[in-house]
């Protein structure tokens, strides 16, 4: 059972590395860091995301267990949690921001979406800010953060129970905020562009599932920090709802469901969301239906975000034709996690499905043993089939990438911090 390919002596054939690549020889995290009145905040990314973004630093400490840059976020994003709607900024009542700019004291105005801001468009940050709060509870044993931001945690679980159309299904739509539009078309992660629609954009109100997944794990969070047996209901309703959106013909979850129905097609959000689901959520055999649909997205350095068919259409390319790094780590640890799950329910051949995507994904790693003080933020895939580092770099959630592989290199075994 191959669970990280440890032969990393040469990179991939079809790997190009261009000439200007400069690896970072100095301490990543102080360069990432910054001071702001009384708190301490990190960038995305350079030279292009120097600003504080939840999703990104959250999930950054989740992959490499930083406890105190976990910290550090949920402070901050208690500090300026929503406690009204607004149509310009998309803020809600409860919600965790999405991007803040120090200089602008808020979020970024896209020339293409005048008169709205990044600031909270965004419907994962939210449960990840729950999320979060297990983790370090669990991981530290310190109770005191919790105590501190429990109407914080209520307040975000409120905002969670809002969105649910009839009781179990997490929509996102701009008309929470009173709002039309979003300055950004699609606010889970790959926020650049909605394939399959017009203009890249969903028509309201929409469901992302990977979204969704992430909203049961917020909710599952919630009842555990909360100690309310009433929110665990709620997941479990979440959870059978899903079960309801796996699509039979794919064998795998839509890339969104919209007022005008769902987006079919094979990316990476199904093995994405093995991070976030429980083991045995998925009914049936869907678990290991969904693995193999996810074959056509295997490249030399992991998962590609969609498939070459429906990537070539995409005007944008950012979230279509690339294989991000950090997916590549969160993709691992919920295949392990799963695998695991598995083994101890002597499911054959879901542990020989899972024990594959934990070895794709895990093929990144050879990039990071190779080119050293480099932490690009995506894989380009260019027209010939190469591999090309591109985005920023350093990129903080592929330096957790990396960190994480450099650990379960070590170890061989899932560190008990990454699983909650």
């Amino acid at each position: 059972m191959l669970l990280l390919n440890k032969d990393l002596s040469a990179l991939p054939s079809n790997f190009l590395l261009p000439e200007k690549r400069i690896g970072f020889a100095g301490n990543l995290l102080e360069e990432l860091t910054i001071k702001h009145k009384e708190f301490t905040l990190y960038k995305a990314g350079l030279p292009s995301y120097p600003r504080n973004f939840t999703r990104d630093v959250i999930i950054a400490s989740l992959i490499m267990g930083n406890s105190k840059m976990l910290e550090d976020q949920l402070i901050f994003s208690a500090h300026l949690q929503g406690t009204k709607k607004d149509p310009r900024t998309g803020e809600q009542p409860g919600a965790i921001f999405h991007e803040y700019d120090i200089k602008l004291d808020g979020g970024v105005e896209l020339s293409q979406r005048p008169g709205r801001t990044t600031f909270y468009a965004a419907s994962d940050t939210t449960a990840l800010f729950l999320i979060g709060h297990e983790w370090y509870q669990r991981m530290t044993g310190d109770k005191k953060l919790y105590q501190k931001q429990k109407a914080n945690i209520l307040r975000a679980t409120e905002y969670i129970l809002s969105h649910l159309y009839g009781g179990s299904i997490f929509i996102e739509d701009p008309r929470f905020c009173e709002a039309e539009a979003y300055a950004l078309k699609v606010t889970y992660w790959k926020d650049s562009q909605l394939w399959g629609r017009p203009g890249g954009e969903p028509k309201y109100p929409v469901i992302y599932p990977l979204a969704h997944i992430q909203n049961i794990a917020g909710i599952r969070s919630a009842s555990y920090l909360l100690n309310s047996k009433e929110l665990g209901k709620v997941a479990d309703q979440m959870t059978r709802a899903l079960n309801l959106m796996y699509d039979e013909k794919t064998k795998n979850f839509p890339i969104a469901i919209d007022s005008q129905g769902a987006i079919n097609g094979i990316n990476s959000d199904g093995l994405h969301s093995l991070f976030y689901l429980e083991p045995g959520s998925l009914t049936g055999n869907k678990l290991e239906k969904l693995v193999k649909s996810s074959m056509p997205l295997e490249t030399s350095m992991g998962y590609r975000t969609l498939i070459p068919e429906i990537a070539a259409e995409a005007k944008d390319k950012y979230h279509a034709e690339t294989v991000w790094t950090h997916e590549q780590a969160q993709i691992h640890i919920g295949a392990i996690k799963h695998l695991n799950w598995a083994i101890q329910n002597c499911k054959e051949e879901l542990s020989a499905s899972l024990s594959h995507v934990a070895d794709v994904s895990g093929r990144i790693y050879s990039y990071f043993k190779n080119i050293q003080g480099s932490y690009p933020e995506l894989f380009i895939i260019n027209s010939e089939g190469n591999m090309l580092p591109g985005g920023c770099d350093p990129q903080l959630w592929a330096y957790a990438a990396k960190v994480y592989f450099d650990n379960f290199a070590n170890s061989q075994t899932t560190p008990s911090k990454l699983t909650f």
